[in-house]
């Protein structure tokens, strides 16, 4: 069983947090899964002022790689300090301001990230932190829940919080690693955080990520039938097709290793992205992206399909033009599905432009782009 239910909060979608300086990472592993092209790139890749060599064995004479500038994660890391700053302060009247506002609006940001989604992983606590910062977001957020008893964000924050708290408990490994203490805190907290969940669907006010944190609990309790799954889920998305988060949850609940058979998340990502009040193939591409990070090469190991996910990638980059993520996952897609003149365009279009939360380290950037020049 996979160690997390959150690989939606840990995907390409929001991992900003990894855009810190490349050459601080450059020892890191170059990436896993190569392109199904004999001649593409294996192992890692070393880097020096600003040349590299790849395993084509072709020095790097491209100009000197950067990071990156993306003024779209400057604008969401701003959000993300705006919003912790208010939480901290137990502002409350302020976040159901910013909260009803991305709810209204469906607001996104400019890598096609919903502001809402942004909004509620402000409030989550660390892996890392003490449980003595666990214990002070839960009387922040019942602080918040008893000053407005009414407010459906307080519900899904609170509910969001105790799933999290769950996984904390149980730790990241496999089930014959969770020992009998933490796997009893791990049932008594989900259950709470569904408890929350169902009684706020008695609140007037609705949220998109009241849908998405059904799934997750859902997904850790286990204790659906597919038919009984398959009714939550069509529910969660009439209420509002367009919210692609969704649509990777429920990917990540029919992978293998979770409820479904092989193929089932392939064949409900299609069927989504064919209904025409959905996202569309755009949809269909965040489903790819999101479950991409569950294996080596996602187009190697299941029956995703390149050509429909590149159409997802040509709708975005239209709808996103200003997005180095977007232009970036792009790339290293092609490369995945060993599309290499798609590749070595976007290389092109990258002009060196490193997007840390895509490729990692400047090692990883270089080898697959000597792979896709070769």
């Amino acid at each position: 069983m996979r160690a997390t239910p959150l690989p939606l909060r840990l995907s390409v979608l929001i991992l900003w947090a990894l855009a810190v300086s490349i050459e601080a990472r450059a020892a890191a592993p170059a990436d896993a899964g190569a392109p199904a092209d004999t001649t593409a790139p294996t192992g890692n890749t070393t880097t020096t002022g600003g040349t590299a060599a790849g395993a084509t064995g072709v020095p790097d004479k491209t100009p000197k790689l950067v990071v990156g500038e993306d003024k779209i994660y400057r604008e969401w890391a701003a959000a993300y300090n705006h919003v912790r700053t208010l939480f901290n302060k137990s502002n409350f009247g302020q976040l159901e301001k910013l909260a009803n506002t991305d709810r209204a609006t469906k607001a996104k940001f400019g890598n096609g990230e919903w502001k809402i989604f942004t909004f509620y992983d402000c409030l989550r606590c660390s892996d890392k932190d003490p449980d003595a910062t666990w214990q002070l977001h839960a009387q922040i957020l019942q602080a918040w829940e008893k000053a407005l008893p009414n407010s459906i964000t307080a519900r899904v924050a609170y509910a969001e919080y105790l799933t999290d708290y769950a996984w904390h408990a149980r730790g990241g490994g496999y089930a014959d690693t969770v020992t009998p203490a933490g796997a009893l805190l791990f049932i008594a907290r989900l259950g709470e955080a569904r408890k929350v969940l169902e009684d706020a669907k008695t609140l007037t006010a609705k949220c998109p990520m009241w849908g998405l944190e059904r799934v997750i609990v859902a997904l850790g309790q286990g204790d659906m039938d597919r038919a009984g799954f398959d009714k939550l889920f069509a529910e969660i998305k009439q209420a509002d097709p367009q919210f692609w988060p969704d649509d990777v949850e429920r990917g990540i609940y029919l992978l293998p290793r979770w409820y479904g058979n092989p193929g089932d998340w392939e064949t409900a990502a299609e069927k989504e992205a064919a209904d025409p009040n959905g996202a569309g193939w755009e949809g269909y591409t965040r489903v790819i992206l999101g479950l991409a990070c569950f294996h080596d090469n996602i187009f190697l190991e299941t029956t995703a399909s390149w050509p429909k996910t590149k159409d997802g990638f040509e709708l975005m980059r239209k709808e996103y033009p200003d997005s180095l993520q977007v232009l970036s996952n792009y790339c290293k897609l092609a490369c995945m599905a060993g599309d290499k003149t798609e590749a070595k365009a976007l290389f092109v279009e990258l002009s060196g432009r490193i997007s840390p939360s895509v490729w990692t380290n400047r090692a990883n950037f270089v080898k697959w782009r000597n792979w896709a020049n070769s």
